[in-house]
């Protein structure tokens, strides 16, 4: 099993992750970064409402990514997002793989 990040919102929310990654896109005049989160599962529970209930305004004042689950090994400070851009769930043979995208 692949090793798990845990992305702590600032309203104390922990989302446990099997992939993080930080991205920078210059579209035209504009810079997008993103922060993408994929959760792979071996569940077919749908559980997009429930990340999208758990990712508050509140949470996304600062955003940081730790290598355990105590939060206390900080890997990525990712710090004030300004929204959830989307929340998909692909599904695979073993179960859903979840995509969470944020937007600074």
């Amino acid at each position: 099993m692949a090793e798990m990040k845990y992305v702590k919102f600032a309203d104390g929310a922990v989302i446990e992750a099997t992939q993080v990654s930080d991205s920078i896109q210059t579209m035209t005049e504009e810079r997008v970064e993103q922060l993408l989160m994929q959760i792979d599962t071996d569940s077919t529970e749908n559980k997009v409402e429930e990340y999208s209930k758990r990712i508050t305004e509140a949470g996304l004042a600062d955003v940081n990514i730790f290598s355990d689950a105590d939060c206390k090994n900080q890997i990525f400070a990712g710090g004030v997002y300004k929204s959830v851009m989307s929340i998909t769930a692909t599904i695979r043979t073993n179960g859903l793989l979840y995509s969470i995208s944020l937007s600074k």
